[in-house]
């Protein structure tokens, strides 16, 4: 699957069981990721448990977020991981394909409102402006909800485009 064999650490194959046992699987990147830099996969780590337990915004909303970002850019494998997530917790095919066509969420109108300026600000980030942030003020998001909001948006691109680049292909071109 990626261009590089790597054998994970006795510390990182130690901290894989322990996730495998939490999650029940592990997506097959994790292990490569653990294996080329384990102080940076845990990092990555505590920034899915930071989202997962975040005080305000609903844990849903970010594997929306994630599910989104992966349809809209055509990433195969996280389109199935986090449709697999949000299908497992309940929500239907109906709302995923909402999610996608109309960036409706089947959460409280105030994280579809948070989803759709996430998006806005990483796909047109020069339209983002002060009335959107004041829009989300009004629905009592803080500053910092909104950056949790915008930076897990973008989250899912810089790891595909690492992943990407380490998969195995048949050339360079």
């Amino acid at each position: 699957m990626f261009i590089l064999q790597k054998e994970p650490s006795k510390e990182a194959r130690v901290y894989l069981k322990v996730l495998q046992k939490k999650m029940g699987q592990l997506p097959p990147h994790f292990e490569f990721f653990a294996s080329v830099n384990f102080e940076r996969f845990k990092m990555f780590i505590e920034e899915l448990n930071y989202i997962t337990n975040h005080p305000i915004i609903d844990k849903n909303f970010f594997t929306f977020i994630r599910y989104y970002i992966a349809s809209t850019n055509k990433f195969s494998y996280c389109i199935d991981l986090n449709s697999k997530l949000l299908l497992s917790s309940g929500y239907s095919k109906e709302n995923l394909k909402n999610a996608i066509e109309k960036k409706s969420l089947p959460l409280d109108n105030n994280f579809t409102t948070l989803f759709q300026k996430a998006i806005k600000a990483i796909e047109k980030p020069k339209y983002f402006c002060k009335d959107d942030l004041q829009e989300l003020y009004n629905l009592g998001f803080n500053d910092s909800d909104i950056w949790d909001a915008i930076d897990h948006a973008s989250f899912l691109f810089k790891y595909y485009k690492i992943l990407s680049a380490y998969r195995d292909s048949n050339e360079c071109s």
